[in-house]
């Protein structure tokens, strides 16, 4: 009987301490997340960033420079607002930018996972006026990595 006790706990002991322990790491869509963003028609590079609040709301700040995970204004630095949704990792979100002369809706839209830090997808112009929606795409695509 003692034999049998024996091997059952060096069995358990064994078993207890061979589990590997998860090192993934997980990324909160609610903070700052900063990047770029390409225009199609001109194939041109703007660094902007996008911080997303726990109520649905988005801040986005256009014409900054980015060193490290310091954020530093440009000379052409716009903050405006905007909302955001989350459906099954499907992000969409709209930003406001008020440039002077010209008020524009900017609708973008990316795949969101708790396991990348980074996403990317498109974006588009202003509302279909058919419809009435906004346009997520043909404008250009972004990238933005979480700070």
């Amino acid at each position: 009987m003692k034999k049998i006790l024996s091997i059952i706990l060096i069995t358990c002991t064994v078993a207890l301490f061979s589990c590997k322990k998860s090192t993934t790491t997980s990324f909160a869509l609610v903070g700052l997340w900063s990047g770029t963003h390409t225009v199609n028609n001109d194939g041109n590079n703007y660094e902007f960033a996008v911080n997303f609040k726990s109520e649905n709301a988005v801040n986005g700040i256009m014409g900054l420079s980015i060193i490290g995970d310091a954020l530093f204004p440009g000379n052409t630095e716009i903050i405006n607002f905007g909302g955001y949704t989350n459906v099954n990792g499907l992000i969409s979100f709209t930003i406001r930018f008020n440039y002077p002369n010209n008020n524009t809706i900017y609708n973008y839209s990316c795949n969101y996972s708790s396991n990348s830090s980074t996403m990317s997808g498109t974006y588009g112009l202003g509302t279909n006026p058919n419809t009435g929606l906004p346009i997520y795409t043909g404008a250009g695509t972004f990238t933005i990595t979480r700070r």
